[in-house]
């Protein structure tokens, strides 16, 4: 994660998937890692995920113009399947982000980290599927 990184916390919908890697899923929170800037359990899982490129995911979601490349006119509703540099939408179990970002905290603690921990659990907590819940990475 050596650039602007924001998490996506989403709602995987396998019922509506199509043939072919691209999987459907809702944005349900999202948070701003700013840039974490060092090597991190967190940073090496997501990157693993990006390589394996096996799906591809898409969500609906108002982003700021600050954002993205696809709206000059500022915030819209916009289907999402790549982020500024181009990177295709992958997605890590929330739960195995969790776990990584609880990794780092412990050893190189980061206010967003505690932040993304925090929101992560509480998604997870109040969702009945939680197995559905992805986190996505839009780097900006």
């Amino acid at each position: 994660m050596s650039y602007d990184t924001r998490l996506f916390i989403v709602r995987e919908y396998p019922e509506y998937m199509q043939d072919g890697p691209l999987v459907d899923c809702r944005t349900l929170a999202t948070i701003d890692l700013a840039n974490a800037g060092r090597e991190t359990a967190t940073g090496a899982l997501l990157a693993q995920a990006r390589a394996a490129g096996e799906r591809f995911y898409q969500t609906s979601t108002e982003v700021p113009s600050d954002m993205t490349m696809f709206d000059p006119e500022g915030a819209s509703q916009q289907v999402l399947t790549e982020d500024k540099y181009g990177a295709r939408l992958t997605a890590v179990p929330a739960r195995a982000l969790l776990d990584a970002l609880k990794a780092d905290q412990r050893t190189d603690p980061y206010r967003r980290f505690a932040w993304a921990i925090a929101l992560i659990a509480s998604v997870m907590s109040t969702t009945e599927e939680s197995e559905t819940i992805r986190v996505l990475q839009f780097g900006y």
